[in-house]
């Protein structure tokens, strides 16, 4: 063969396998549903829907033992009908019908005939209906093992063709009547439970009644609302374990003598549960009967229970113990489950208005808008209040498990509920909204004045009304109202401190600033008054430095500029603590708040296009640690602030700094002193050139030019700790020093440093002549005790 011809070949093979990839590609594809045992089931027009089957019978073969059937309720829940009515667990049936229908065959390992299989003998026949359909499933031999054990089958959509599938897929479908059973002795959701009835041999029955708004209440005994969280749990976990027919909890069926599992109806020691479920067509009763006067069970942690069905036979299981001994002990104490909320409020629902009526009259809290802030009315008129406050006052109130106890009804004249201090009311959702309101020439209401507070909904009532009387040791006496249910509780007795508070701790507590921004703009004046001095400060236009108009002896003086600023930025951000009164007889400006004549005063002046406004401060004595009292301008209101105000309001207002230079336009120092140590006063002075330090004075002194440096730096930042009237040791003879700085324009500035006083020395400068100062030892100590300080 030559290479021409083999070309050939190989071309004509590539062609055909390309051929046959088009032919695999085009070819038709396996109909839909092909890989399920029921192809029928997934119709690509008509898939099933679980939900349509309405009834599974599984009939046991081999064994032959009786039929297990089951119907569904109304598109709801399973029930068992075969052998016997039977509560049944409805996620495993619905877990059933899902594998059956969703179960895909193994086309390998499908046995070879209906023999092969044990589909000659089938152990089950499952069948499967719908309104208008039926599907049977035959199962036969199972192969041995776990994971890839197989179970043969045959399908009604497959004639008589074996198929195996996977036996985890069916194993629920090769049980026995009780994995089918229901798991829950009076069942597994509480959601739909409507009442509950406890009763155990002479102690006091409990019922209690779901109202619908999704709160329960005590029919017996009379004791108002419950709060059931922890009994539902409790009836909810009285379940039934199952693993198998030889491991399960289920201990005997329809049995004559309860006595002998401790459940005989006519001792004292077995515990009837009632519950009721849904409303009326669907409304279902459960009565279960609990032995509770011996433990069972493997590790002596069960009891026995059955289902009073009003037959004579009864189905008896074991349940928890510890689930079932809470119920005991509430028949015991019924007090443990009593709702201890002041208010309950539904779902999100959150307070949009609060009445509150005492000794100060009737206080309406209003807010249409979750996201808007809460309005105080007391009239018509609508009050900005401090949020915080009401925040505080609805979280206490909304507190959970507030009650602490709950006081016998007859004592309710003794605990002052009949005639009660103070009411409070609270609605959730109750107000009309601006858009809700409509239009109607009808309005009867049309001649009367105008109020801005809102309305309340047609026919909408409180949440709750609470009524507060006296105080029982740290307690206070509560009649909490629900809808038409009245139970007398104990509080704390700070709540009754909290809902007795005047309107003024509601009060917006926030005081009008002159500055919305830096507290100086645009500030032209400030006076100060405190000790009966008054000192007034001005600048200019808002410009430039501050200086002194009062007293006289300070006239044109430079005020303190950072004292200047600390004080205007207090009373720029002033926050008042507390509001002590609206509204109060002058006289007792003085006797009561020290505040006519005050303790101090402060006058603002702003000037904006050369129209000045001022602003009052008022400040008075101490509130009894609270603060300071005070007071703006001519309003009447008289409020609380923190002391720090009145502090800067006593702190220095003369500039503080005593030289006021840059270092580096010093031309030259002049020290002189020590006249003491030597008898007479030495001098030693220094130039300054290029920035360097350098001995003018005397001759041949080795410098240490930083001493010189850090000294001048030091002088140009000195500030006065104090003012104060005299001095000491200012005198040469008396050891004094003295500091002369000639600056580049020839301006000398002279600083005396005199005698000690505590940490500090006494000091007098050129530049405020008559004033004594107090400065820092630090700069100067070193330097007082010898002129060779500056020598290297």
């Amino acid at each position: 063969m030559n290479f021409k011809t083999t070309y050939i070949l190989f071309g004509v093979l590539l062609a055909m396998f390309g051929v046959l990839a088009v032919v695999l590609y085009l070819g038709p594809s396996a109909p839909p549903g092909a890989e399920y045992i029921f192809p029928s089931m997934h119709a690509a027009d008509n898939k099933l829907d679980t939900k349509t089957i309405t009834k599974l019978v599984i009939q046991r073969e081999n064994p032959s033992d009786s039929t297990i059937a089951f119907e569904r309720v109304e598109d709801g829940p399973w029930k068992m009908i075969e052998p016997r009515e039977l509560p049944a667990e409805s996620s495993v049936i619905d877990n059933l019908v899902s594998a059956i229908v969703n179960a895909r065959f193994e086309e390998q390992n499908k046995p070879s005939s209906l023999k092969a299989g044990g589909l000659d003998k089938p152990t089950r026949i499952i069948t499967l209906s719908s309104a208008d359909r039926e599907w049977k499933l035959t199962l036969g031999g199972v192969t041995p093992g776990q994971e890839s054990a197989l179970v043969y089958v045959l399908s009604s959509d497959r004639g008589n063709q074996p198929l195996a599938v996977s036996k985890g897929t069916l194993e629920s479908a090769l049980e026995g009547v009780n994995a089918f059973r229901a798991k829950s002795l009076l069942g597994s959701d509480s959601r739909d439970l409507r009442t509950i009835e406890l009763s155990l041999g002479k102690k006091t029955p409990i019922e209690l009644q779901n109202s619908g708004d999704n709160r329960w209440r005590f029919v017996k005994p009379p004791y108002g609302y419950a709060d059931p969280a922890n009994l539902l749990n409790n009836l909810t976990g009285l379940t039934i374990d199952h693993k198998n027919d030889q491991d399960t909890d289920f201990v005997k069926d329809e049995v004559e003598n309860l006595a002998e599992y401790h459940l005989d109806a006519t001792k004292a020691d077995v515990l009837r549960v009632t519950v009721t479920r849904g409303e009326g067509d669907k409304k279902t009763t459960t009565t279960a009967i609990l032995g509770v006067s011996k433990k069972v069970g493997k590790t002596n942690d069960k009891f026995y229970a059955a289902l009073d069905t009003g037959k004579k036979k009864w189905d008896v299981v074991q349940v928890p113990a510890a689930n079932v001994e809470p119920l005991v002990k509430l028949l015991d104490d019924p007090n443990a489950i009593r709702n201890k909320n002041l208010i309950t409020l539904d779902g999100f629902k959150q307070p949009d208005a609060i009445d509150i009526e005492g000794r100060y009259g009737k206080l309406e809290f209003r807010r249409l808008d979750s996201s808007k802030p809460w309005e105080l009315y007391r009239g018509t008129t609508a009050e900005k209040i401090d949020e915080s406050q009401i925040r505080t006052l609805v979280d206490e109130i909304n507190k959970k498990d507030v009650v602490t106890s709950f006081p016998d009804p007859a004592r309710k004249k003794d605990l002052g509920l009949e005639k009660p201090d103070v009411t409070v009311k609270i609605w959730a959702d109750s107000l009309e909204k601006p858009e809700d309101k409509k239009d109607d020439k009808k309005d009867d209401k049309k001649d009367q004045p105008p109020s801005s507070k809102p309305v309340f909904k047609k026919g909408v009532e409180p949440v709750a009304v609470l009524h507060f009387g006296n105080r029982e040791g740290s307690s206070a006496a509560v009649e909490r109202v629900w809808s038409k249910d009245s139970v007398i509780v104990l509080v704390p007795g700070t709540l009754l401190d909290l809902v007795s508070r005047s309107p003024l701790a509601y009060l917006d507590r926030t005081l009008p600033s002159f500055n919305p921004g830096a507290a100086d703009q645009d500030v032209t004046k400030l006076e100060v008054t405190r000790e009966g001095e008054t000192f007034e400060i001005e600048r200019p236009e808002a410009k430039g430095s501050w200086k002194f108009v009062r007293p006289a002896a300070l006239k044109g003086r430079e005020a303190n500029e950072q004292t200047v600023r600390e004080i205007l930025s207090e009373l720029n951000r002033l926050t008042a603590r507390e509001i002590e009164a609206e509204k109060i007889d002058p006289k007792e400006l003085a006797s009561r708040f020290n505040l006519a004549p005050p303790v101090a005063q402060a006058v603002v002046t702003l000037t904006k296009d050369k129209k000045p406004t001022t602003h009052t401060f008022v400040f008075g004595k101490e509130a009894a640690g609270k603060g300071i009292y005070a007071k703006l301008g001519d309003r009447d209101m008289i409020f609380i602030v923190g002391p720090e105000v009145l502090a800067s309001l006593k702190k220095e207002l003369r500039d503080t700094r005593l030289l006021n230079f840059e270092p580096d336009k010093a031309v030259t120092l002049k020290v002189s002193g020590w006249q003491q140590l030597l008898g007479e006063v030495a001098s030693r002075t220094f130039e300054q050139k290029d920035g360097k330090w350098t001995v003018k004075a005397p001759a041949g002194l080795k410098l240490n030019a930083d001493k010189v440096s850090s000294l001048v730096t030091g002088l140009a930042n000195l500030q006065a700790e104090k003012f104060v009237p005299a001095g000491k040791g200012l005198k040469p003879e008396e050891g004094a020093v003295t500091f002369e700085i000639t600056l580049a324009d020839k301006k000398v500035l002279e600083l005396t440093i005199g005698g000690e006083e505590g940490g500090a020395y006494f000091a007098t400068t050129n530049q405020s002549k008559g004033d004594v100062f107090l400065v820092p030892k630090t700069l100067f100590e070193e330097l007082r005790k010898a002129p060779a300080y500056f020598a290297q």
